[in-house]
């Protein structure tokens, strides 16, 4: 197998911004290779999946997004021989484990080798798509896909079915990867709260992880994620996983586990698939890998705000759930310099001055790992969403917008009551990055759908939201998980 795929052209796909000119560079390549594969150079693993013991799928981008690839990974001893062109793109058993621990979010793959496949549209008839919306590709009618001028389905990716892989302890920048944890921002949650929340409190935070893993799978610059608790029992669960070759996670069966404790439920957190997300899971030894003058712990109750995020990064998100008041909770195990891991700072979303919320409104989890998703990937274009930004400030402000109240500020209606249109000091929150957290807000789709929606009050440039009818196809995401959804629309 080797042998056969030494004289395979690499091509770079960074040089490629499209799946579809990727597809017919690799066409022409595999034409002039005597097996007729082609070697794909600089992609990072954003996405892992096994389907059984015969065979895992991979998913990698080029290191600053863009288009995606899907990789098939089977293994020899379990294939059945149908399929006699990927003889060569079958593993045998130890390799195949060697390549699946390796596949974790956020690897960098060096060379990878195979057959490139186009994708495959299904074969519908025309009146049935447009009745319907199904998507042209998966032919699902709930896909991202089967809307017109939203994201591409996931389906659309070409398929490389691999033979050989290369990983890399560079990153394709040529900086040193051999710490992923100075290479990578990561997104931690801190699973300190068991006792502080019932069994259906536990099921919401199962939801919204869930939910939250996958928001960061269809990101263009994911996170990488990590769960970490405070029982010294998980670290030694998690240092035997790692000397048995296993992908550490933090297993239902954890000796930290008490008859007595809710977290042990069917539906807690302990048992979500950790190990098939690639996220790093132990006890309180794993914050040790973070350099802790990196690490950011996120509280409402904060006084700093997050302006900027930057690799290296980790941002910590509590795993904690508030069907009734807990105020100050997540703040209070920030500042407790007794039984906190680490002394890490503390800091808050830069929400004054773009929206404001009404009543005792807190932020899930997945609305606040969507708004780090989506500012982490506009912050690129800080320069021009500033620009724009004090544009439509300006115009709002000649416009008025609301009426004017007693106080001399401009007031708009919302749920029968009305707030003022500007903060108290009548500044946006986020400094230099303010228009790309301005964009990222108003493009959230937790803040643009239920439950959340009901408490948002807008303010200018975005007051016109307040007025839109809530749940109306034109402005909701397709999926709560599509972070781009919203982005073309704002």
């Amino acid at each position: 197998m080797e042998g056969a795929m030494e004289d395979a052209q690499e091509l770079d796909v960074r040089e490629y911004a499209h799946a579809d000119v990727l597809v017919a560079a690799a066409a022409a390549a595999a034409a002039s290779s005597r097996d007729g594969t082609v070697t794909l150079t600089n992609l990072r693993v954003t996405h892992r999946k096994r389907r059984g013991k015969r065979q895992f799928w991979v998913t990698a981008a080029p290191p600053a997004g863009g288009l995606e690839v899907h990789m098939s990974f089977r293994r020899a001893d379990l294939d059945d021989g149908r399929r006699e062109e990927d003889v060569t793109m079958l593993w045998e058993t130890d390799a195949h484990a060697v390549a699946f621990e390796a596949a974790t979010p956020g690897a960098i793959i060096a060379r990878a080798t195979g057959t490139l496949e186009a994708p495959r549209r299904q074969i519908l008839e025309d009146g049935h798509v447009e009745g319907t919306r199904r998507c042209m590709w998966c032919g699902a009618a709930s896909c991202v896909g089967s809307s017109p001028g939203r994201a591409r389905c996931p389906a659309a990716a070409p398929v490389l079915r691999c033979g050989r892989v290369e990983w890399a302890r560079t990153s394709p920048n040529g900086d040193d990867d051999s710490g992923a944890a100075d290479a990578d921002a990561w997104l931690v949650f801190d699973m300190a709260f068991d006792r502080d929340m019932n069994a259906a409190e536990h099921g919401a935070l199962s939801r919204q992880v869930s939910m939250c893993v996958a928001a960061n799978r269809r990101a263009r610059r994911p996170f990488r994620i990590a769960a970490i608790s405070p029982n010294e029992a998980d670290d030694d669960l998690a240092a035997s996983s790692s000397s048995s070759s296993a992908s550490s996670s933090i297993e239902s069966d954890s000796p930290s586990f008490v008859a007595a404790d809710p977290a042990m439920g069917r539906n807690a957190w302990r048992r979500l698939p950790w190990a098939r997300w690639g996220a790093t899971c132990g006890g309180p030894r794993t914050w040790r890998r973070f350099d802790p003058d990196r690490v950011i712990y996120l509280s409402a109750d904060a006084t700093d705000t997050l302006d900027e995020i930057a690799d290296g990064d980790v941002l910590v998100i509590g795993g904690l759930v508030d069907h009734r008041e807990k105020p100050g909770m997540a703040l209070d195990r920030a500042l407790d310099g007794v039984n906190a891991p680490i002394r890490w700072r503390t800091a808050r979303l830069p929400l004054g001055g773009h929206v404001r919320l009404l009543k005792n409104a807190h932020l899930p989890c997945l609305a606040v790992c969507q708004l780090l998703l989506l500012a982490r990937e506009l912050a690129r274009d800080a320069d021009a969403l500033n620009d724009g930004l004090a544009a439509a400030a300006a115009a709002a402000e000649r416009g008025g917008g609301g009426r004017e109240g007693r106080d001399g500020r401009r007031k708009t209606k919302h749920g029968g009551e009305e707030c003022d249109v500007h903060e108290k000091d009548g500044e946006m929150e986020g400094g230099s990055m303010r228009g790309v957290w301005n964009l990222a807000i108003s493009s959230c789709p937790a803040f643009r759908c239920a439950p959340l929606h009901k408490y948002v009050v807008w303010l200018p440039p975005h007051d016109a939201l307040n007025g839109e009818r809530r749940g109306g196809a034109r402005n909701r995401p397709s999926g709560v998980t599509d972070v781009r959804a919203l982005v073309a629309l704002s």
